[in-house]
């Protein structure tokens, strides 16, 4: 994990539908240790504590709160997406899911959860792309395969 904090939930695999994929097994990586802003340090702790205790919306209405101190800060946006798919609030996800994979595009694991969200959203053509720029980004990950297998 490097420089990176991980703030809560353990690895969660998703299963849906036998036509959707599963979301990868990742842990919320949302900002860096220490980000040198107290506001925004205490934000991240903060939301820790609120998805520790599996309470998500307040969660990500503190992540939010963080989004507008660090907003390109592509692992926030990713954390609130995580944290959306864990409600099933497709619409949601996706939207965080495009802004990390904006601020981070050569990142696969966004890529790929990404179209996961598309996928389960039902913008299957969104999930295809999502997909397989994932495979382009990280060719060894079989669930990318499998993702875009489910959807193709």
């Amino acid at each position: 994990m490097g420089k990176y904090l991980v703030l809560g939930l353990s690895a969660v695999l998703f299963w849906q539908a036998p036509t959707i994929a599963t979301l990868p097994a990742a842990p919320l990586i949302l900002a860096q240790s220490s980000t040198g802003n107290a506001q925004l340090d205490n934000l991240l702790r903060e939301a820790k504590k609120y998805v520790d205790a599996k309470d998500f919306n307040n969660a990500v209405s503190t992540y939010n709160q963080a989004v507008s101190l660090a907003p390109n800060n592509s692992r926030i946006y990713s954390g609130i997406g995580y944290l959306q798919t864990l409600q099933n609030n497709w619409n949601a996800a996706v939207n965080a899911y495009r802004q990390a994979t904006t601020l981070e595009p050569d990142n696969a694991e966004f890529a790929y959860a990404l179209g996961y969200s598309l996928a389960n959203n039902g913008d299957l053509a969104g999930a295809t792309e999502a997909y397989s720029n994932a495979i382009a980004l990280d060719p060894n990950q079989v669930e990318y395969y499998m993702g875009l297998g489910t959807v193709f």
